[in-house]
C-alpha cells in the first residue's frame, strides 16, 4: 500500500511539473508584431539561424521628438537593444531608430534571459488579471515605458512597464509585478555594463 501511494505521489508531481511545462509555452505574443526597429536586426539574426531573442525598448509616450529631422514614427524613442543567444554565448547590439546604425556588438552573461524565462511563470499570471486585453489598474496616458520581448523556439512573450507601475502601491502588491521589474532590472543592469565596455547608448 505505501509502495502504491509512494508511486501515486510521483505520478502527481511528474504532472504537475508537466503542466507547468505546457502552461509556459503559451504563445500570448504574436510574433509579427515585433517593433518594426527591430525587424532587420530581426531578420539578419534568422539569417544566421539564431532564433533566441530578447529585445528592449524604452520610449516615452506624449514626448515628441526635438530635431525635425527625426522622423514622426520615432517620436518618444529613447533606446533599444537586441540581444541573442548564439553557439553557447550571449550576445548584444544597439538598435536605431533613425541615424546610422551601429555594427558594434558586446559579449554578455546569460543573466538576461535566465532571469526571463525563472520569472516567466509568475509573469504570467498577469494574464488573469486582463479583460479585454485592458489592465485593470490605470497606467497613465504620459511618461516611459520599458518592453521587453522573449522570441524563441518555444516562447515567445512579451512584457511592458510603464514607470507607473514602477512606483504606485496598488501595483506593487501584484507578484508578477515584482517579477516583470525583476526581468527588466537584469537586464537592464546587463545592457549597463556593455555600454561601459564600449556599446554605444543612443541614437545617433
Amino acid at each position: 500500500m505505501i509502495v502504491m501511494l509512494n508511486k501515486l505521489k510521483k505520478i502527481a508531481v511528474l504532472l504537475f511539473i508537466l503542466s507547468l511545462g505546457f502552461s509556459v509555452k503559451a504563445q500570448p505574443f504574436n510574433i509579427k508584431k515585433i517593433d518594426f526597429i527591430f525587424r532587420e536586426e530581426y531578420a539578419k539574426l534568422k539569417e544566421q539561424h539564431i532564433d533566441t531573442f530578447i529585445t528592449y525598448h524604452r520610449y516615452c509616450e506624449g514626448i515628441m521628438a526635438f530635431s525635425k529631422d527625426v522622423p514622426s514614427r520615432c517620436y518618444g524613442f529613447r533606446d533599444a537593444f537586441i540581444l541573442w543567444k548564439s553557439k553557447g554565448g550571449y550576445y548584444i547590439k544597439r538598435v536605431v531608430c533613425y541615424g546610422e546604425p551601429s555594427e558594434k556588438v558586446v559579449k554578455i552573461s546569460s543573466n538576461p534571459f535566465d532571469a526571463y524565462f525563472n520569472y516567466l511563470p509568475i509573469s504570467r499570471r498577469c494574464e488573469k488579471y486582463k479583460d479585454n486585453a485592458v489592465d485593470i489598474l490605470p497606467r497613465g496616458e504620459d511618461g516611459c515605458s520599458e518592453e521587453l520581448t522573449l522570441i524563441s523556439p518555444k516562447i515567445n512573450y512579451q512584457i511592458n512597464i510603464a514607470e507607473l507601475q514602477k512606483t504606485s502601491k496598488e501595483w506593487q502588491r501584484y507578484s508578477w509585478i515584482r517579477a516583470n521589474l525583476e526581468i527588466i532590472r537584469i537586464t537592464r543592469a546587463e545592457i549597463d555594463k556593455a555600454i561601459a565596455e564600449g556599446l554605444s547608448p543612443t541614437t545617433p
